[in-house]
């Protein structure tokens, strides 16, 4: 299950302090994904390809708004694009733990508002 080891660098210590999501539906021809390596793009610290009408997400890490305009104009070459700048985060990177078993799952009508027992309302 271990698939490997690595330090956590504090984004805004190493001179990168503001976060975005860039949704990004490409153009015919010009996907991200195929058109460029990640040496092109060292703002991009994640990338996740999606279902529906966007085709990748990206999470990215920037040294300040003018460094992000550049970013998205880059990759808007690409295509379409829709960006979030992230305020805050005051919740991020929960460890993955093996399923529990599949009675006790959450369904996708309990979700977050799932109650702990002995939870007070």
């Amino acid at each position: 299950m271990i698939t490997g080891y690595q330090a956590r660098i504090d984004p805004a210590s190493a001179g990168q302090p503001l976060t975005a999501f860039v949704q990004m539906r490409c153009a015919h021809g010009r996907c991200l994904l195929k058109t460029t390596a990640a040496e092109d793009l060292p703002e991009v610290t994640e990338v996740h390809k999606l279902s529906g009408s966007w085709c990748t997400m990206l999470k990215v890490r920037v040294a300040s708004m003018p460094h992000l305009e550049g970013l998205l104009e880059r990759l808007g070459e690409h295509g379409e694009m829709n960006s979030h700048v992230v305020l805050s985060t005051p919740y991020e990177g929960r460890a993955v733990e093996p399923a529990p078993p599949r009675s006790s799952r959450v369904t996708a009508s309990e979700g977050w508002t799932r109650r702990h027992p002995g939870a007070r309302a």
